[in-house]
């Protein structure tokens, strides 16, 4: 079933709908800041759009997404956005391993239990949920390619100049 969740994940195929879709509210966040104890603070997302992305280490496509990811946070952390990456991993050796090997600049959360990933309806990793400033979810991107960054990019830009 692992392999065969696997190869879904780099295909970017998906067996059933998520069960929060464009339009929706996205819900609360309950989560704590990866290798932390202290709670996510929401407030530093209100009136905000954000990507929200949600990721495991021993996901090739979510490797591949990190940099671009990055990237786009840098280029876009002045006007009004962030990124939360949502870490699933259960093990915090592969959590560190990734860690030391990309370096990601924005906030990190630890949805071990995945909590939140259940309650969002993901099959597939990653998937990146963009939400404007009222909470309200404007695109959900599953999987990622080489050619996936400028088309994040070009949404969120768009959503930052409504």
């Amino acid at each position: 079933m692992r392999i065969l969740l696997s190869l879904m994940m780099l295909m970017g195929i998906t067996t059933a709908h998520a069960k929060v879709k464009v339009g929706d509210q996205f819900p609360p966040i309950e989560l704590r800041l990866l290798n932390s104890q202290t709670k996510f603070d929401k407030k530093t997302i209100r009136g905000k759009v954000v990507l929200v992305d949600i990721w495991g280490s021993d996901c090739p496509p979510c490797r591949l997404a990190m940099p671009k990811m990055n990237s786009i946070y840098q280029n876009l952390r002045q006007r009004n956005f962030v990124i939360l990456g949502i870490n699933v991993d259960e093990n915090d050796d592969d959590i560190k391993f990734f860690l030391d090997e990309y370096k990601i600049d924005y906030p990190l959360l630890d949805d071990r239990k995945h909590l939140l990933v259940k309650s969002l309806g993901v099959e597939v990793m990653p998937t990146s949920f963009l939400v404007d400033a009222r909470g309200t979810v404007r695109y959900i991107h599953q999987g990622f390619r080489g050619g996936d960054g400028p088309i994040l990019e070009k949404k969120i830009r768009a959503l930052l100049l409504k």
